[in-house]
């Protein structure tokens, strides 16, 4: 039985639900703002989709595709060692989008919706 929540969250977190009500600093708001947006995004894109039959899995990278990319897009903001432009979690997500490739055209080649196993 768990009794206490000490270690389950990172510091940023813990500073952040431990601030006064209405007196977050303004990074922690446009951090969560962030993730809110993607969240967003996420959700109008799944609701885009077809919910019909669809290949075991498919959702699921579907949704690990769109996080490698958009973890590609947002790390540019973050003042991190580059190697080509790069960070390395950037050169992770890329080598796993590259991976994913083929799968991912594979998805949504029935006319923008995740294809069907059969």
């Amino acid at each position: 039985m768990v009794t206490s929540t000490r270690g389950e969250f990172e510091p940023a977190e813990r500073d952040l639900l431990q601030a006064p009500l209405g007196r977050l600093p303004a990074d922690a708001i446009a951090s969560e703002s962030w993730r809110l947006e993607g969240l967003g995004v996420l959700a109008w894109a799944l609701s885009r989709l077809d919910r019909g039959p669809h290949e075991r899995g498919a959702l699921y990278r579907l949704f690990l595709v769109s996080y490698l990319a958009w973890r590609v897009v947002i790390d540019f903001m973050k003042p991190e060692p580059a190697f080509a432009g790069l960070s390395a979690i950037q050169w992770a997500c890329v080598a796993a989008l590259i991976f994913y490739a083929r799968d991912t055209a594979r998805m949504f080649s029935a006319r923008g919706r995740l294809a069907s196993n059969g």
